[in-house]
């Protein structure tokens, strides 16, 4: 019945979402070492692009669980 309900729950949704950045992030890391395991299967710039995107995907996974 407050009018800070909203406030209160960001922190949760936030800590969820860094939760599920985790998640993706260790996907991408399991895909890209299946590519890297497999040289046949790999595109150049399949694992460049999921080189390329792992340190963004990690610096948003640490921010938003350390808030």
């Amino acid at each position: 019945m407050g009018g800070a309900g909203p406030l209160f729950m960001t922190g949760g949704i936030l800590r969820g979402m860094g939760a599920l950045y985790l998640l993706v992030t260790l996907g991408f890391t399991a895909l890209l070492l299946l590519l890297l395991l497999r040289p046949g299967a790999a595109r150049g710039m399949a694992v460049w692009g999921l080189g390329a995107l792992l340190p963004l995907l990690a610096a948003l996974t640490v921010a938003l669980l350390h808030r």
